[in-house]
């Protein structure tokens, strides 16, 4: 068998055949498959790839045994590799490249015998035939393989490391919680300790009483505060959704600043507050708002230093129609790797807390059609943007 004469005589034609089998081929993947799967608007890179590695396979088919085992063994590690970027890039389903793949080599396989029938090959030469045949199914099959191999090995990767991540979120909430409850519990402990002892040595002090009492509310209160929380972050409380509508923003920025100027005492921070003195509105929750500027508060000071500044600041952004409520510190920033986590649930960058901070101002932000984003830089400080929907007055609801 002479291969190279019958490359001289068959490669051409099956090269200028593989246009038609190519069209034929992406006629035949429905469109809504095709949309569905994620092919559509990357047919021409599809196509580009396929006819490279077609035209490839074609000049294989006439290679000497030795070259074509060693072709065979390279084209399965770049198939392995287009399976693996197929499998990170979302472009195509599992199901898609097994449909694309015995649809592409029947049509490829059909073309050959036509264009082979069609020099009228006989009996005599079938050991040729059947030889390229065998070759070109051989091949498509070690292209499907590699692909297949790439893909699934990506996915079990990415299951993997979801999992990993599933697990490490769930270390941080069981920590969390349990830092959040263990404090509430020990106080209880040890009030009920000194009241029970109180009564065995009838020594009962009902102002004391009534101050045990009160502090063990207050603590009730942090837990109903941290199950709150927990509804939040899960979306599944719809007493806690409320509607949203005409939200005073320079009123409800001035209860945040009462509140938050008892936070800044207690570190000896400098809080420089500015918020319009008009009246100004937006389109939200008013007890939304002030959770996010009290937690946004609350981190920029365990950020700074004692003497450290927090700046909190409001700009009308009228070509968008939006309010902007920055908060700038000057503490000590947060690493690149631990930023673009920060609105994960349960993600802390401190000791202190559960992590849900920064995740539950993110939910109630988007509740309110609005959007957060941040920036830090190490030893320079941290920056907030909070951007709500403005309206001009209420009237105009």
């Amino acid at each position: 068998m002479n291969l190279i004469e019958w490359k001289e005589k068959l490669l051409p034609l099956f090269l200028k055949q593989l246009e038609t089998a190519l069209e034929t081929h992406l006629a035949e993947i429905e469109l809504d498959v095709r949309v569905s799967q994620g092919l559509e608007g990357i047919e021409q890179i599809y196509c580009d790839l396929i006819k490279e590695g077609v035209e490839k396979n074609f000049h294989a088919l006439f290679f000497e045994e030795t070259d074509y085992q060693q072709y065979k063994m390279e084209m399965e590690a770049k198939c392995y590799e287009r399976g693996h970027a197929y499998a990170e890039g979302k472009q195509i389903s599992k199901e898609l490249i097994l449909k694309l793949s015995h649809n592409l080599r029947m049509h490829v396989i059909s073309n050959m015998y036509r264009v082979m029938d069609s020099l009228g090959v006989s009996s005599v030469d079938s050991a040729i035939k059947d030889f390229l045949i065998e070759r070109q199914f051989d091949l498509s099959g070690t292209q499907l393989n590699g692909i297949v191999l790439g893909y699934l090995d990506a996915r079990e990767y990415q299951i993997h490391r979801l999992s990993m991540q599933t697990q490490n979120i769930m270390g941080h909430m069981a920590a969390g919680v349990a830092h959040e409850i263990r404090n509430p519990i020990t106080s209880f402990q040890g009030f009920l300790q000194l009241m029970e002892k109180s009564v065995e040595q009838r020594n009962v002090d009902p102002t004391m009483f009534l101050h045990y009492i009160q502090v063990c509310k207050e603590e009730i209160a942090s837990l109903e505060g941290l199950v709150k929380n927990f509804l939040i972050l899960s979306n599944k409380n719809d007493t806690i959704k409320k509607e949203l509508g005409p939200v005073n923003l320079t009123s409800t920025l001035h209860r945040v600043y009462e509140i938050a100027k008892s936070f800044v005492y207690e570190k000896n921070v400098y809080m420089h507050f500015y918020y319009p003195q008009d009246q100004c509105w937006i389109n939200g929750v008013s007890s939304y708002v002030e959770q996010i500027c009290l937690n946004l508060i609350k981190n920029a000071i365990d950020a700074v230093d004692e003497g450290g500044h927090l700046f909190v600041e409001t700009v009308m952004d009228h070509s968008n129609e939006q309010m902007v409520i920055m908060f700038r510190d000057n503490g000590r920033g947060i690493p690149e790797g631990r930023l673009k986590h920060i609105f994960e649930p349960f993600f802390n960058t401190t000791e202190k807390g559960t992590g849900m901070g920064m995740s539950i101002c993110k939910r109630l932000v988007e509740e309110m059609k609005g959007t957060i984003a941040i920036e830090s830089l190490i030893n320079r400080g941290t920056k907030v943007e909070v951007r709500l929907p403005l309206i001009s007055a209420v009237s105009s609801l």
